[in-house]
């Protein structure tokens, strides 16, 4: 699952409306993955349909995805995402179904090949 994200990486550029990557097929469901690692098979592969750009209404997906064998706490920054760095957000944390507000970045503790999805509303 992990080598299907990398190789659709590549071919990000060629995402965008009307068309975007296949990166297979999804495998949620047919054993073999613990429960976090479908959850971050699912969000990756719902990620690689905006890959390439941003939502409606100047929304941002982000995953935080831990592909390591342990917790940890992994940051992004707005730069890194396409806001401004002041911006405020209110950021959906889709798997928790919660919402809180953000600035400059947002951080979280991630479980090992587990990940946390959100989508970031500018104020």
């Amino acid at each position: 699952m992990t080598s299907r994200a990398d190789q659709n990486d590549r071919w990000a550029s060629y995402a965008g409306p009307g068309g975007w990557n296949d990166p297979d097929m999804l495998e949620v469901g047919n054993g073999g993955m613990s429960e976090a690692e479908y959850r971050s098979h699912f969000s990756i592969w719902a990620l690689a349909k905006v890959w390439a750009g941003p939502l409606s209404g100047n929304r941002k997906v982000v995953v935080l995805w831990n592909r390591q064998g342990h917790q940890a706490t992994i940051t992004t920054h707005w730069s890194k995402v396409g806001l401004p760095v002041s911006a405020a957000v209110t950021a959906r944390d889709l798997w928790a179904h919660s919402s809180f507000s953000a600035q400059g970045q947002l951080s979280a503790s991630v479980a090992p090949h587990d990940c946390k999805m959100y989508i970031l509303t500018p104020k």
